[in-house]
């Protein structure tokens, strides 16, 4: 089972959402502008401390699978 999957938003054209199977996180991004967009939601109320690994290892492998979606 992969970690992290990215599927397109329904309601919002050019805007992807993805979910990190390890940690629950999701974030959605619009397409080009992650920096500038990304929303995270379902964060951990516990291991409070790993939560910004989570997201830096989301940005790593979308960096390395889906560069054309986020810059």
């Amino acid at each position: 089972m992969e970690r992290f999957k990215i599927k397109p938003v329904n309601d919002l054209p050019e805007h992807y959402i993805v979910e990190d199977a390890k940690s629950g996180i999701f974030c959605m991004f619009e397409k080009g502008k992650f920096n500038e967009t990304q929303e995270f939601s379902n964060l951990p109320k516990t291991d409070i401390m790993q939560v910004p690994t989570y997201m830096r290892e989301m940005g790593d492998w979308l960096k390395e699978n889906h560069y054309d979606k986020i810059f």
